[in-house]
């Protein structure tokens, strides 16, 4: 039985093609609350950019739970408790800072609903627009930076991010988890700091077991919990690898897939 039901935001629930959560998405999910199932919004934005939609859903009334920053920043909604919070130092900070200029890339910081980044691009003004995130763009962003940060980029609209993973030094690979979640940008995170990780110290805090979940993605930085769920759905519009981790590729997020993951492969399958 499927107590769980994790799901990315952007390109997946949320469509950039039509601007807007489905309406069949939004039905969906809110037939899985009514049912008693707990929704876990799995996403790379901050805390602040998902509060809208678990609002939407009304999770803090229903037990919801945000694992926001790629996995590193988890957050019980009923009474706001931090079940998790991987951050980097500000050494490390400063190191990803100038490892950006010797690539010749944009990098940002996120903190809270703000983004300080070193130039404009297409990835800060989607989150501008589409995420009410606000953004500070300076060359010494550092000098801005206080606090708490649990997930850094390096970003560039005309190159593809993806060949610069092989960039970056054996020493880093293995101390720290970088993913591409769009071509033109690179998220970098604790190691250890996956949605599948975050997910699981939900699932820790509600009692629920990994058999107990599903989940819907879309890209690279999906897999670990698209693989890890019982049953699981990538959006058509999804990476060719976040294709290969889930157990359905579904229509594209404009089309409502995850309506038709629910209804289908949840509901059809009498897995509630």
């Amino acid at each position: 039985m499927i107590k769980l039901f994790a799901t990315d935001i952007d390109h997946t629930l949320y469509s950039e093609e039509i601007k807007r959560i489905p309406e069949e998405n939004i039905r969906a999910i809110r037939e899985l609350v009514d049912r008693g199932v707990i929704i876990a919004l799995a996403s790379s934005r901050s805390y602040t950019g998902i509060i809208e939609v678990a609002e939407m859903f009304d999770l803090k009334n229903h037990n919801g739970y945000a694992v926001v920053h790629n996995g590193a920043y988890v957050v019980r909604l009923s009474d706001g408790k931090v079940l998790a919070n991987e951050s980097f130092s500000q050494d490390e900070i400063r190191y990803f800072y100038d490892m950006s200029k010797q690539l010749g890339v944009g990098f940002s910081a996120m903190q809270d609903n703000f983004i300080y980044a070193t130039n404009y691009s297409n990835i800060v003004d989607y989150d501008f627009q589409n995420v009410d995130m606000d953004v500070l763009i300076s060359k010494n962003i550092l000098s801005f930076i206080r606090g708490d940060v649990c997930q850094l980029e390096f970003f560039d609209d005309e190159k593809d991010m993806y060949s610069f993973i092989d960039t970056i030094p054996p020493k880093d690979r293995d101390a720290y988890n970088f993913n591409v979640p769009q071509r033109p940008v690179m998220d970098i995170s604790p190691k250890h700091a996956n949605k599948y990780w975050g997910l699981q110290q939900a699932m820790k805090d509600a009692g629920i077991r990994p058999e107990e979940m599903a989940a819907t993605g879309d890209n690279d930085n999906d897999i670990e919990m698209l693989q890890a769920a019982f049953v699981s759905g990538c959006v058509a519009n999804g990476s060719v690898n976040a294709r290969k981790a889930a157990t359905y590729v579904l229509k594209s997020d404009a089309e409502a897939g995850v309506a038709q993951f629910i209804y289908d492969h949840l509901i059809g399958e009498n897995y509630l």
